[in-house]
């Protein structure tokens, strides 16, 4: 799923035009290093095997909903959106629904609690808030956030359960943060460079057709 943001900016160029510049396609591959930093530290070593086949689809699936989804929004509000695309899932899950009561006779209220709280915190109020950034930025630009996804369960896995991040862990967080900050400033970057250009030019051209005047 890492790889989800690759394909955004990959599916985003060429089949919705979106310009996307050098200093963003940089930051993208500055943070899927960091990624891959993070993920041997994690494992200890790279493998590929056919769950790393259907998570490439998985990430291929997720980069072209995000993108027909900001499509969407030019029809629809977040909102609107969220609840459909909710209620599509939960109508297609439909078919479990008999474990699913098998499992709430014997599931611990604990369990269940944590259920409920992932189903109203990490679903629908994280879904209305990504529609809802996706209706103001483009998705290439929002899908690379999901690179400190990370960085941030690290973080808040050693405030609240105290577990300590390894040396991969470190550096990679740090790459990927890196690479994030440049792409969330890769058009202020694009425009200095460009006005150092022209600077250039202002500066140099009429040196130069001086020079060639002169001989």
């Amino acid at each position: 799923m890492n790889t989800y943001p690759v394909f955004v900016a990959v599916f985003s160029s060429l089949i919705f035009r979106e310009f996307i510049s050098y200093t963003k396609w940089l930051g993208i591959l500055i943070s899927f290093c960091g990624i891959l930093i993070v993920s041997f530290g994690r494992a200890g070593q790279f493998c590929i095997n056919h769950s790393s086949f259907l998570l490439l689809c998985c990430a291929i699936i997720v980069g072209l909903y995000d993108l027909e989804q900001k499509q969407l929004m030019k029809k629809y509000k977040p909102h609107e959106l969220t609840c459909y695309f909710v209620w599509i899932g939960t109508f297609i899950l439909l078919i479990f629904s008999d474990i699913l009561i098998k499992d709430i006779i014997y599931a611990e209220p604990r369990a269940i609690l944590s259920t409920i709280k992932l189903g109203i915190f990490t679903s629908e109020i994280a879904s209305l808030l990504s529609a809802t950034l996706l209706r103001e930025s483009s998705a290439s630009s929002l899908s690379n956030c999901s690179y400190l996804t990370p960085f941030l369960s690290m973080l808040l896995a050693f405030i609240t359960l105290h577990q300590s991040p390894n040396i991969y862990a470190l550096i990679g967080g740090i790459v990927v943060v890196t690479g994030v900050t440049l792409m969330s400033f890769s058009r202020r970057i694009q425009i200095i460079i460009q006005l150092k250009k022209r600077k250039l030019v202002r500066v140099y051209l009429p040196n130069l057709q001086n020079h060639l005047i002169h001989h």
